[in-house]
């Protein structure tokens, strides 16, 4: 589980690799609209994935997805989870550098 203010939009990057011989072809989705991922479509040997959060318009609060890979290889479901913590104020995050 993940820790991110309100507002964050963090990345990571997913990697599918075929082990065996000849190409990958398939999908990927996400199961909650706060997760993304592309591409959504890829083929290859490999394919290099971006999953990313928007947490734009969620309450402080824990959260649950999962990035779903369907290819002809076979089939995989990446588990995410992230907590969602109030965001601080400017003058906040600068110590209080200013004074009101």
């Amino acid at each position: 589980e993940t820790a991110v203010p309100v507002g964050a939009r963090p990345r990571c990057r997913l990697q599918v690799t075929n082990l065996g011989s000849g190409s990958l072809t398939g999908t990927a989705h996400t199961t909650v609209p706060w997760l993304h991922v592309e591409p959504s479509q890829f083929s290859g040997k490999r394919a290099r994935l971006t999953a990313w959060l928007n947490t734009k318009d969620l309450t402080p609060g824990r959260y649950s997805g999962n990035v779903e890979i369907e290819s002809n290889g076979g089939q995989a479901s990446v588990a995410i989870h992230l907590q969602v913590t109030q965001r601080q104020g400017w003058r906040q995050r600068l110590g209080g550098l200013f004074s009101r």
